[in-house]
């Protein structure tokens, strides 16, 4: 005799029973087909072909199936022990089923595949897991001579005809099955930001990327950057990433990854950008014109025109140029600038108020930074010189004999050369001298008449110039030495200019 309290505990354990099943077989379903890896009798007996198994699944899922890929049924068949995916009994299916949740399971057996021919052979067979009925089935075989494009244009290929053989062997399947296909997911890129587009190795580069995704939220999403995965975050409006650049110099691409990995079985890639490890400074080059050449650096007088030029094809984002002293790290004049560097840069020899600077020798100091932050410098040296050289002129008389001295100093840059001309009253050249370098000399001459004049001309290789024309020479009067008690003191010039 059965009690009270064992008749309830057997009614509670029959109803959760009854709800199990309920729940097994009348819940919303999620995945619709489970396609299983294919035999392969083209290769032997116990063949499996996962790769043609995968493209039926491909083929299904465009075609707005949810599909469980053989990948992920190749764990459940080793755990049941199965054999041979091409034939598999009840007891599997309703696994599978309790597995997936799926309503329909496809087999299928390749019959004969080369590849080079093109040639496939298919057989496909559609059960529904929990009656075990066979729902829909079918054999197509093509080869590349049966098929013939318009105008015979295109070489037709083993995919042309997986994907033909694909057509024919599920055309109206969805209408046979009454099954309503719910298409797989969509993703559209509205906004790409990537900085910097270019960078130096291991600095930080950023990613932000509106999407709009349409299903489903993904499983996984991030970046693919070739030898790297980087997941990507939600903030805002936006998904972020980040990570370092390589070392290596090189242009690097940027795509995006999404998966969906329960009921679609779905991955997409697309392309969004690519940046460019840059660790090699700018070459730039200074030239220079409106200035003549010297030993030492190149000379101007009134203005130099500086010409920047980059060796390589390098964008530049921002610029400074900079005048120094000689001898002295404080600027006279600093100017900087953003983008691309002027055509050419105009110094008239003044301070950054305008005011003209003292002669001498400065330098021009012109930095570029490109995208990637890398600093290229150049620095030239110039001569400024705006006025004539310094030349002197003296006589002095000494009883009937008349000294005629005369002296060009150094100058900082080379002379043109100078001309003396020494005359009489009347106009008659009595001695002329020529020369380009810097020079002291003197002239005596005896028994001269007195009313005596001198031209001298001096110019340096910028045009700066002296010109003392037809000038009298008015001697200094000498007194005999025997004469004064007292040392002579030293002459004096009595022309200078």
């Amino acid at each position: 005799m059965v009690s009270k309290g064992s008749l309830n505990k057997f009614k509670g354990l029959a109803l959760g029973i009854l709800i199990f099943w309920m729940f097994l077989f009348r819940a919303p379903v999620g995945a619709q087909v489970i396609v299983l890896p294919f035999e392969d009798l083209s290769r032997s007996l116990n063949g499996i072909n996962i790769e043609i198994a995968r493209a039926v699944a491909d083929y299904l899922a465009e075609e707005g199936f949810q599909v469980i890929y053989p990948e992920e049924v190749i764990p459940e068949l080793a755990r049941l022990r199965v054999k041979s995916p091409g034939w598999i009994d009840q007891v599997v299916t309703r696994e599978l089923l309790k597995r997936f949740r799926a309503k329909y399971i496809l087999l299928g057996t390749v019959l004969e595949m080369d590849k080079k021919e093109p040639l496939l052979g298919l057989s496909v067979r559609i059960l529904e897991t929990d009656t075990f009925r066979l729902v829909w089935g079918g054999t197509v075989s093509f080869t590349g001579k049966d098929w013939h494009p318009f105008l015979g244009l295109k070489q037709i290929t083993f995919e042309d005809s997986l994907r033909q053989s694909c057509e024919s062997l599920f055309a109206g399947l969805k209408e046979e099955l009454g099954v309503q296909a719910v298409p797989p997911p969509a993703i559209a890129v509205d906004e790409i930001l990537l900085r910097p587009r270019s960078v130096r190795g291991e600095e930080k580069v950023e990613c932000a990327v509106r999407l709009r995704i349409s299903g489903p939220p993904p499983d996984k999403l991030g970046v693919d950057l070739g030898k790297r995965f980087v997941p990507l975050f939600k903030q805002g409006p936006y998904y972020l990433a980040f990570w370092k650049a390589p070392k290596e110099e090189g242009r690097y691409p940027v795509n995006l990854v999404i998966r969906w990995e329960k009921g679609w079985q779905v991955e997409k890639r697309l392309f969004l950008a690519t940046y460019r490890v840059d660790n090699t400074p700018p070459a730039i080059e200074l030239r220079i014109y409106k200035a003549r050449k010297t030993p030492e650096a190149p000379a101007f007088k009134n203005y130099v025109e500086l010409r920047p030029f980059l060796r390589n094809p390098d964008k530049v984002v921002r610029w400074m140029i900079q005048v120094f002293p000689e001898k002295g790290d404080r600027p006279i004049i600093s100017q900087k600038g953003m983008g691309n560097l002027p055509p050419r840069f105009i110094w008239r020899g003044t301070d950054g108020s305008g005011r003209k600077l003292p002669e001498g020798i400065y330098r021009v100091r012109l930095k570029v930074w490109d995208e990637a932050g890398n600093e290229g410098w150049k620095e030239s040296k110039l001569i400024y010189v705006s006025s004539p050289p310094v030349a002197k002129v003296k006589a002095v008389k000494e009883g009937e004999k008349l000294k005629v001295s005369f002296k060009v100093g150094p100058h900082p840059v080379p002379l043109r050369g100078w001309t003396l001309e020494i005359m009489d009253e009347n106009g008659r050249l009595l001695k002329e001298l020529k020369g380009e370098g810097p020079i002291e000399k003197e002239l005596v001459f005896e028994n001269l008449p007195s009313g005596l004049r001198y031209s001298f001309r001096v110019r340096d290789i910028l045009g700066n110039r002296v010109v003392l024309r037809n000038r009298r020479i008015v001697p200094l009067v000498m007194q005999a030495k025997e004469e004064k008690k007292e040392k002579v003191k030293a002459e004096e010039w009595v022309s200078e200019f």
